[in-house]
């Protein structure tokens, strides 16, 4: 995606959402995972406008983003990654979106992974 299309999504996943409460769920033993995830947080986290983040237990949870990565069998091995987002209202979720990803360090998984969840979010 373009950066300047980056920042239309972002502007309108505020302007149709308001502020976005985000929880996150990846599997912590497996360092891509960790690494991308870790990279995500911060991503999300840079965007106070539009998302905050909260823990996965926040009554008031509106998106809840899970992912995953493949082991990596050497450290020079690109990461292979997918996503989910699902919308969580009260006490139901429902599946939003997902994709998988494949890139050559956690920072550009994780751009990739921000883009696709503001299009999921503009998107319904």
């Amino acid at each position: 995606m373009k950066p300047w299309t980056y920042v239309a999504v972002l502007f309108l996943t505020t302007t149709l959402w308001g502020q976005v409460r985000v929880a996150t769920i990846t599997n912590e033993t497996t360092p891509a995972s960790k690494a991308v995830m870790t990279a995500l947080r911060s991503k999300i986290a840079s965007h106070p406008k539009q998302f905050t983040l909260v823990d996965s237990k926040d009554p008031e949870v509106s998106l809840l983003v899970t992912l995953d990565c493949i082991p990596q069998s050497q450290k020079t091995d690109p990461f292979d990654c997918f996503y989910t987002t699902s919308y969580a209202g009260g006490t139901t979720k429902s599946f939003m979106g997902g994709g998988i990803y494949e890139a050559t360090t956690a920072d550009a998984a994780a751009d990739n992974f921000l883009s696709a969840i503001a299009q999921d979010i503009v998107e319904r």
